[in-house]
Order: structure tokens, then sequence, then C-alpha cells
């Protein structure tokens, strides 16, 4: 569409990419290449510093936009298809209530990982060194969780190192055997923990990603499917949002955005319950994490019993692994599924 020369133009400096990509000043180039009027006078500079920290490079309107479309033709995020359907579940914290949860997933036949920290600086208490061990003799796999459950976002590069380290080591001298996992405290790796896990020798490392039937590209932020927790839709929206959008993803959010009028704990565990069947009908990768603690304080006891059980109904028992063998059965690149072919 051409603008009428009559009509005033943004001034190019407002717009942080907008000369550069190709686009005349005073519109913004778009996939289809036409520009959208703007309704400053050039020699306005009101406005000038607030809209370009709003669509800059790294501003909200910048992520928001790269999450729900395309820019210039370009996938705003690679959705791979894994290759067969997997079930794992990942608790974090160790918090004694653990054992109680272990007792329920070997009931249904379920295994998983258990990310512990030596000590908990949130004065929650933490399992013994026996329980450490009992739970690896019956087959879950322990991950660490830093030594303080210190959050790595607000550490220096030398200070997230050594919590990493230190609390792998204490759990390896607790278990007798190499501790290959990692989950980052409160999800969110931080400027060093992805680099850090690699150096440090971990094969993976969790996040709190959700909303994902896959395990992710990289084995160092892998991403998980739903938390056993009633969310808010706010809350998973800002999940789909920090981690790239996708079309999949927001198919997942509608399927786990509860609604009200019915119990927390019926409505939530109806929902995982679906999950989980059309995850194994999608040959996806279903990856259940929680707190036991925060089941515990919640009731969500019995929404934990009918999403395992729907799990495990859905998934054979060569399917159950734990989040080790994420890294070890990747799943190949195939093109996304189609949003209405995904959930409902």
């Amino acid at each position: 569409m051409r603008l009428p020369a009559s009509w005033p133009r943004f001034p190019a400096a407002c717009w942080s990419r907008g000369d550069r990509a190709g686009g005349p000043a005073g519109r913004r180039p778009t996939p289809s290449g036409s520009g959208s009027p703007c309704f400053w006078p050039r020699r306005s500079t009101r406005w000038h510093g607030c809209w370009s920290r709003w669509t800059g490079r790294c501003g909200p309107m910048r992520r928001f936009m790269s999450a729900v479309s395309s820019w210039r033709g370009r996938p705003t995020m690679a959705e791979p298809s894994p290759s067969a359907s997997l079930l794992t579940t990942s608790w974090d914290d160790g918090h004694p209530l653990d054992m109680r949860l272990a007792e329920r997933l070997l009931r249904h036949g379920v295994t998983g990982t258990f990310y512990v920290p030596v000590r908990n600086r949130a004065d929650r208490p933490v399992m013994t060194a026996a329980d450490l061990r009992e739970l690896a003799a019956a087959g879950f796999e322990i991950g660490s969780h830093t030594a303080d459950h210190r959050r790595l976002p607000g550490l220096s590069r030398a200070d997230a190192g050594r919590q990493m380290a230190d609390g792998r080591a204490a759990l390896e001298d607790i278990l007798g055997r190499p501790v290959d996992g990692f989950c980052f405290p409160g999800g969110r790796p931080g400027r060093w923990g992805r680099l850090l896990a690699r150096e440090l020798g971990f094969s993976y490392a969790r996040t709190t990603q959700m909303l994902r039937i896959d395990a992710g590209a990289d084995p160092f932020a892998m991403a998980t499917t739903a938390q056993i927790y009633p969310h808010r839709p706010a809350a998973l929206w800002r999940n789909w949002l920090r981690h790239g959008g996708g079309g999949s993803r927001l198919a997942i959010l509608r399927a786990l955005a509860l609604r009200g009028g019915v119990a927390q704990d019926v409505a939530l565990g109806d929902a995982l319950a679906v999950l989980a069947r059309r995850t194994a009908l999608r040959h996806g990768v279903f990856h259940l994490w929680g707190h036991s603690w925060e089941i515990d304080a919640r009731g969500l006891w019995g929404a934990l019993d009918r999403a395992l059980a729907a799990a495990a109904a859905a998934f054979p028992t060569e399917s159950r692994v734990v989040n080790r063998a994420l890294v070890t059965l990747r799943p190949v690149n195939a093109p996304p599924p189609r949003p209405q072919d995904s959930f409902p």
C-alpha cells in the first residue's frame, strides 16, 4: 500500500531496525512488504525514546510479536515432534514427602527423577541420605538441585558454579554413583546456568518451561509438559510467552486452563489425564513435574493419582523412563503438527 505524500511519516530513527531491514523511513517492513502509517509528525521527538524501548529488539512488543507470528517469513520456533511416545516425571526440592510421592509412582508403575539440594535455604526439610539411597535402589534417578537451593540468576559465575559443583559432589558421596542430571532452582538458568552445566559435565539440565510434548532441542534447557499445580491462565500465558510461544504449545495451554465451577483437584486431574492420553496418541513426550510439599499443601494427591493412572494406561511399560533417558532417546525433527490436530 502506497502512502499519500501528504501523510506524516514516523522518523526512521525511532524504528530499531526499520531502514536497515530494507523499509523506507517511517514505515516498518512486514512479511507482505507493506508498511503501516504513523500519525506523528517527523519533527516530533516526544515519543521517540519510549516507542523505541517498546518496539526495540528486546522490547515487550517485539517479544510478543515473535511469539505469536512469523517475522519476514521465518518461523518463530522449532517444534520438533518425537519419534516415540515417552512418559517421564520429575520432582523438585527433595522434601521428605517425596517418599510418599515415590510410593504413589511405584503403585502406578511410573518412574521419574528427584532433584535434591543438599540443604534448602527456604527453611524446608530435605530427605536424609538413607531416603536418597532407598529411592535410588527403587530405580528412581537422583539429580542435583544445587547445594543450598539458590536461584542462579542472582549469583555470580563463580558462586553459581560452586553451588552446582558442591551439590553434585555431595549427592555422589551419598549415592556412590555419578549424578548426571541437574534442575535449575526456580527453573531459570540465568546468564551462566546452561554453560556451567555443560562445563561441569552434566548430561542435561531441566527447566520449568511447560506446554511441550518433546524434551526440546537443547539438553541443557530440557522442557516439560505440565506441573501438578492449578495454575491460573495468566501464569500459563506467561510461560507460553517467555519461552517463544508456538501453535502446539498454545493448544496445550488451552487444554490446561482450568475453568470455574469445578473443584481444583478434580479439574486438574481430568485435564492432565486427557493431556496424557492425547500425548501418547501423538507419539509425544509427556513430562509431568511438581513439588511434593505443594501437592500436600493443596490437597492434590487425588489429582496426581488420576493423572498417573491415565498416563500409565496410555504409555506402555517400556515407554516410562527417567529424565536422563530423554537425552539418550533424542527425538527427531519433523514438521510441527497442525494446531487443530494437537489438543482441544
